[in-house]
């Protein structure tokens, strides 16, 4: 997982940012967050949140977005105090101890579970076994998010005073703020309750005014499309014409993401970093713009087209009171960074890009308030199970080492360990440090080998190598096109499906009971007047969220569980009635008497009463009248009818 800060703004950049949010209002200008009048009931999901909810509802094994949290802890532990420091956390956040179901008109929604101590189970590691290899199968495990929990936690003890914390979250809880939040929390709760005080919640930390779903309610009734239609104006000219991005890979591309990846790390001297940030202030931008810039260079190697975008994951905290908060804030964030985008390629220079990368992200930030949900949903680009939508690269940065938890008397050190998994094709992470760049280039394994991923990475740090002594040279110099020419990545090579035509010749009417009742769900889920059976849901205003919803009330409808994933495999109604719902709705042949037993129903069922006592051979006679004749037939819901 990458963190999700990018860094701080240069005080122009803050000045410039904050003159404009005056003059334009935004998110910022609405009211206060308020707790929500009645926290026991179902609350609704963020936007943020949403996205990942369909995601686990498309991938519910996946593990792209398990946040694991490592740290070696060499000193004397106190296991029972740490479980309760962490297990004190858990109980002012109600985040981490929510559940995901839907509501009776197929809507996500949250459910705050009552507090209960953590687990925080102790594994002994054997001598000579690989610690890391048992953090990263404790983290490789992937979360339910109708049950929960929502954190685990797990101690690896190497020996009497020596450990390894494994912590892991799904993201839909946490980002990266929140694990330093955690740790903060963490490091005021422990030392207390290692000197045998009881938990001290009021006197040690501050009480919580606000949870997360208070703001995921206040998100859902404030940023409404009047009030964001200035950023999705500015977020549909900035990506007007945006081309798919495609990269020279070394395999065809799998018809749906299996989130498998691998990760190479490499250092850049602090020399290099050093006039890294002479050239940023020279062009009056930010480390982070340099570093845009230069790997939007280095990508022009290896993309058929140098039009591209790259994502930033975005640590979208822009109100104060939600800094002591655990949850998911962060907003996608796709920045398109060619100087002249939809015309013919020029080859800038390199301070040309700095420039544009420059005012893209100035740009991006006084827009930021638009959710990433809400922008895919708007332009409804082509959706596929095999990729991300818009953008397939990702970049990170941050200037700031995350702490750890400080525990007293116990040295705490980060203990990397590699997850094996990326929800990109590309995910870079830089962090700066005094001893200089620090990256980590997590790569599709399903698209890339391990070598060509090592030369990008090479490339990469080479290119960061040559840019301050000339920053007036042409990409094309700096990064020649076409760095790879493999046949299996090629376009032609991996072509994806292309745009679903939105028009059909005649609209085809429903034919059966079964096609007539999934015209009615998704009429009524899109809300038009008619739909035809040969109509690609997706074609004709379907989205993600749409088909969640599409597959929870015919589940309800049929009294079958159908997954959300069905919408995608089956897209028209003729389709899903007779390759999803036709199986599905399918008589099951009877189990087979025990041995021993007549074939008859009604004489098994007298033999088995007379077995029973008298009392209980009633009760059961009784239960059965009841189910005669209902048994194959299931009352439709007020709703249907």
């Amino acid at each position: 997982m990458a963190p999700e800060r990018s860094d701080e703004l240069t005080l122009q950049m803050r000045a410039a940012v904050a003159e404009r949010l005056r003059g334009r209002g935004g998110a910022g200008s609405a009211p206060g967050i308020q707790p929500r009048p009645h926290p026991q009931r179902p609350a609704p999901l963020s936007f943020a949140q949403q996205r990942l909810w369909l995601l686990h509802e498309l991938f519910p094994d996946g593990l792209g977005y398990n946040v694991p949290s490592t740290h070696r802890l060499q000193g004397p532990i106190e296991v029972d105090a740490l479980r309760r420091a962490l297990s004190e956390v858990l109980r002012r956040h109600e985040v981490l101890r929510s559940t995901f179901d839907r509501d009776r008109d197929g809507h996500p929604v949250q459910v705050v579970r009552p507090a209960a101590p953590i687990e925080l189970p102790v594994h002994r590691v054997p001598a000579g076994a690989d610690p890391a290899a048992l953090a990263v199968a404790l983290v490789r495990r992937p979360f339910d998010l109708r049950s929960g929990p929502l954190l685990r936690a797990d101690l690896l003890r190497l020996d009497t005073d020596h450990h390894v914390l494994v912590l892991c979250a799904h993201h839909i809880a946490v980002d990266q703020w929140s694990l330093e939040v955690l740790y903060a929390e963490l490091s005021r709760l422990y030392p207390v309750l290692v000197a045998g005080q009881r938990a001290g919640r009021e006197a040690e930390l501050p009480a919580l005014r606000l949870q997360y779903a208070d703001y995921a309610v206040w998100q859902r009734e404030h940023l409404t499309t009047d009030r964001l239609r200035p950023h999705l104006d500015f977020w549909h000219e900035h990506l007007d014409g945006v081309p798919e991005q495609r990269l020279r890979i070394d395999r065809p591309r799998p018809g749906t993401q299996s989130f498998a990846g691998a990760r190479l790390r490499r250092r850049v001297p602090e020399p290099v970093l050093r006039k890294l940030r002479e050239v940023s202030a020279r062009h009056g931008a930010t480390t982070f713009a340099t570093l845009l810039a230069a790997l939007h260079t280095l990508l022009t190697g290896y993309a058929d087209d140098p039009d591209l975008t790259i994502a930033i994951p975005f640590g979208h905290r822009s109100r104060p009171e939600l800094e002591p908060l655990l949850g998911f804030f962060v907003n996608t964030l796709p920045l398109r960074t060619t100087p002249a985008p939809g015309r013919p390629w020029a080859d800038p220079t390199f301070a040309d890009l700095l420039h544009r990368s420059r005012d893209v992200t100035l740009d991006a930030l006084l827009h930021q308030d638009l959710p990433f949900d809400r922008l895919v949903h708007h332009l409804h680009p082509q959706r596929a199970l095999s990729h991300n939508p818009i953008t397939q690269v990702a970049l990170s940065h941050f200037n700031t080492r995350s702490s750890g938890p400080r525990l007293p008397g116990v040295e705490v050190r980060p203990f990397p360990i590699e997850p094996g998994t990326v929800v990109f094709d590309l995910d870079f992470v830089m962090a700066e440090y005094d001893d200089g760049l620090a990256i980590e280039l997590d790569y599709s394994t399903d698209l890339f080998d391990e070598a060509t991923a090592r030369g990008m990475l090479d490339q990469f740090a080479g290119l960061l190598d040559r840019i301050p002594a000339d920053p007036s040279r042409r990409l094309g110099e700096l990064v020649p096109r076409k760095l790879r020419t493999s046949t299996a990545g090629s376009a032609a090579a991996v072509q994806e499906p292309g745009p679903r035509s939105v028009e059909a010749a005649a609209r085809t009417a429903p034919r059966t009971d079964t096609e007539h009742a999934l015209v009615a769900i998704w009429t009524k889920v899109l809300g038009v007047d008619a739909v035809g059976t040969t109509d690609d849901f997706f074609a004709i205003g379907g989205d993600s969220l749409a088909a969640a919803r599409v597959a929870a009330l015919v589940s309800r409808r049929f009294g079958v569980r159908v997954p959300m994933r069905a919408m995608f495999d089956a897209p028209t109604i003729s389709r899903f009635a007779t390759e999803v719902l036709a199986p599905l709705l399918a008589p099951r042949p009877a189990p087979p008497p025990e041995r021993g037993e007549p074939a008859d129903r009604t004489e098994r069922l007298a033999r088995r009463l007379a077995a029973l006592p008298e009392a209980e051979a009633r009760r059961v006679l009784h239960a059965a009248r009841e189910s005669t004749g209902t048994a194959g037939h299931r009352p439709i819901p007020q709703e249907d009818q």
